[in-house]
């Protein structure tokens, strides 16, 4: 829950307070900005608001943690820095798109990300870390690519959501925000041109955001697959190469995961190494697959090849952005 509270923020509390108790919702915690607070430069949430949140809605919220931040930019975190211990947790947004949107760019971001978990960690101690939300056009600009134009597609929506390159890049972002040590990240919306999923009715804009009805989109099957390992415990995995792949390991009772992307534009060969078991399956979205799994993601999930790995280690070639699914033990 986000609450955006103005100068008379004690009774919007008093009211927020009043339909939590009525509600009773489970929460997993509530972020708390100034209204109005939707432009650069305006620094993270004052430390009284806080204050008076978590002691106006502490007691019919047991549990749930209360905090605040930046609804902009990791930049007014830097700038007007939080103290250590004052809040249960601290959150900001992640874009990648803020100063250049070209495909490149994005990627050289990934590495970017964990930098700022690491920053965030040393000033606010054991708090919380909540990324919120994670998107790939920024939401209320800048739009470095230039103003929208007439007719085409509004300033916070990327045509790259429904991409090879959205999946790739999404599991990095996963990769080094989870390796990084956040508690929690959001990541875009759940339908729609800025959503992991289309709507029944379709693109309004087809012509600029061709997706098809009711399509899920390639970085679906990211959030799937992580999803179904959410129990398991993480493991580190190094890319030699980190603007060539990515990867993302899980392990759980005995068996591992391991998502390995292509987060370039070319063909790549990726060698993975240090694996114990001996065999495996492997599932790959890439160009040859992107529209079974799109119109029908069931089959598409059912559809693994088994794989045998050799002295600990396997090859495979990777199609542009494609994204590897392996399971192995």
């Amino acid at each position: 829950m986000a609450l955006f509270l103005s100068d008379d923020a004690d009774a919007e509390l008093a009211r927020a307070r009043s339909q939590f108790e009525a509600a009773r919702p489970s929460l997993a915690r509530v972020l708390v900005f100034a209204e109005g607070g939707f432009a650069a430069g305006l620094g993270s949430t004052p430390a009284d608001l806080v204050t008076r949140a978590r002691a106006a809605l502490g007691p019919v919220l047991p549990g749930v943690p209360i905090g605040g931040g930046s609804n902009v930019f990791f930049a007014d975190i830097n700038r007007d820095r939080p103290a250590a211990g004052d809040w249960d947790l601290v959150a900001y947004p992640i874009c990648p798109t803020v100063h250049a949107v070209d495909d490149g760019s994005i990627v050289e971001n990934l590495a970017a990300q964990a930098a700022t978990l690491a920053m965030t960690r040393s000033l606010v101690g054991d708090a919380e870390i909540a990324i919120s939300p994670v998107t790939l056009a920024t939401r209320f600009g800048p739009y470095p690519g230039g103003p929208p134009e007439p007719g085409g597609l509004p300033g916070p929506v990327d045509p790259r959501q429904l991409s090879l390159l959205g999946a790739a890049w999404t599991l990095g972002s996963v990769k080094a925000l989870a390796e990084g040590g956040a508690g929690s990240a959001t990541y875009y919306e759940t339908a729609g041109w800025r959503g992991v999923v289309e709507r029944d009715e379709g693109s309004p804009m087809p012509e600029h955001f061709p997706s098809w009805p009711g399509a899920v989109f390639p970085m679906y099957h990211v959030f799937a697959d992580v999803a179904e390992w959410r129990d398991g415990d993480l493991v580190a995995a190094t890319s030699s190469d980190p603007l060539a792949a990515a990867a993302l390991a899980i392990r759980r009772e005995g068996r591992l995961l391991l998502l390995v992307a292509n987060v370039s534009p070319d063909d790549q060969h990726v060698t993975v190494e240090g694996l114990s078991a001996a065999s495996g399956t492997i599932r790959v979205l890439d160009e040859g697959s992107a529209v079974g799994a799109m119109t029908d993601p069931a089959a598409f999930r059912s559809a693994a090849q088994p794989i045998a790995p050799r002295d600990g280690r396997f090859e495979l070639d990777l199609r542009p952005y494609a994204v590897a699914r392996i399971e192995l033990g």
